[in-house]
């Protein structure tokens, strides 16, 4: 699946290259982080080409946690993020390789907002709660209500997936003197996009 690409050229423009096919940071997205309560960070390995520059995925998972926890999110840790409902995650990918400028290094950054969803087809069999006994006057029909409510939910458990509802994504490149600094600053800008996309939907966090 095709996702948003926003790109810039680091430290000589500034451009914007988007797909036409693709998630982003729009009003639906958005209110799809609506009562997130906590989330997860998952980092993807940095490549050798950004790791020689001084990257690593350490120093780039603790820098978009830092930034999360300074506007009171709670970032999970992997058991807690296994426990979750829909079990949510800021999904950070950041890959760069050399360019046939030696000078140059190319990059893509990507900040994805992953959890489990439903899709629609699958949504009319149960609603939130069980049937009520106060609805019924025969208990057997009642009981035989809240076991297929009961089923009907445990299907759609089943036939959720995981997907990326918010994101946004760059590529560009960067001068080989400015590849940690360049890179670190448009992830913070995309993780600063992300927080005031969900304080969009969460005003009263």
């Amino acid at each position: 699946m095709k996702v948003p690409v926003l790109g810039w050229f680091v430290g000589v423009s500034l451009c914007l290259v988007a797909s036409a096919n693709a998630q982003s940071n729009n009003p639906l997205s958005r209110k799809s982080l609506e009562g997130v309560s906590a989330f997860g960070v998952v980092v993807e390995d940095i490549g050798e080409d950004l790791q020689a520059h001084g990257l690593t995925r350490s120093l780039i998972a603790n820098d978009v946690e830092v930034r999360l926890r300074r506007q009171g999110f709670r970032v999970l840790d992997e058991d807690g993020l296994s426990r979750e409902p829909g079990g949510p995650y800021l999904h950070v990918i950041v890959t760069g390789r050399k360019t046939a400028a030696p000078q140059l290094v190319a990059f893509v950054i990507s900040v994805q907002f992953e959890q489990a969803v439903l899709p629609t087809r699958y949504m009319e069999a149960a609603g939130d709660n069980p049937p009520r006994r106060e609805s019924f006057t025969d208990t057997e029909k009642w009981i035989l209500a809240v076991n297929g409510w009961s089923k009907a939910r445990s299907n759609q458990r089943e036939k959720s997936v995981f997907a990326a509802t918010w994101g946004v994504n760059a590529v560009g490149s960067v001068g080989t003197d400015g590849v940690e600094r360049g890179i670190r600053d448009g992830l913070a800008d995309f993780v600063d996009q992300f927080i005031s996309a969900y304080l969009a939907v969460n005003p009263s966090r």
